[in-house]
């Protein structure tokens, strides 16, 4: 009685196993794409605002004379600093990573 049921549980742990063999790979492609995807509305729409932020705390003379000002004009700076060397280079690495992928897969 006890081998059978360790013969179960070994089977539906195989079992378990053939699916994850085949639904993580399918899985980390989704969210690759959708992080390719995502990414470049988020970054474009994160590169508009954050330029017009600047735009808008160097020009009005109430933002130039106001302290605090200076500070979420530094944030925008910052912002748009991150949006280049983070977001930029996370859609690049993931969108050159998938096309040599897909090669390889397609090659073997």
């Amino acid at each position: 009685m006890v081998d059978l049921t360790k013969k179960k549980i070994v089977s539906s742990s195989a079992k378990y196993k053939k699916m994850a063999a085949v639904l993580v790979p399918s899985f980390s492609f989704t969210l690759k794409q959708i992080s390719i995807y995502y990414g470049i509305p988020i970054f474009t729409m994160g590169v508009i605002g954050a330029f017009l932020n600047i735009i808008v705390f160097l020009s009005l003379r109430i933002f130039r004379e106001n302290s605090r000002a200076f500070y979420l004009m530094i944030t925008s700076t910052s912002d748009l600093g991150r949006f280049f060397t983070v977001t930029l280079t996370t859609i690049i690495k993931l969108w050159i990573w998938n096309r040599f992928e897909s090669i390889i897969i397609i090659h073997l």
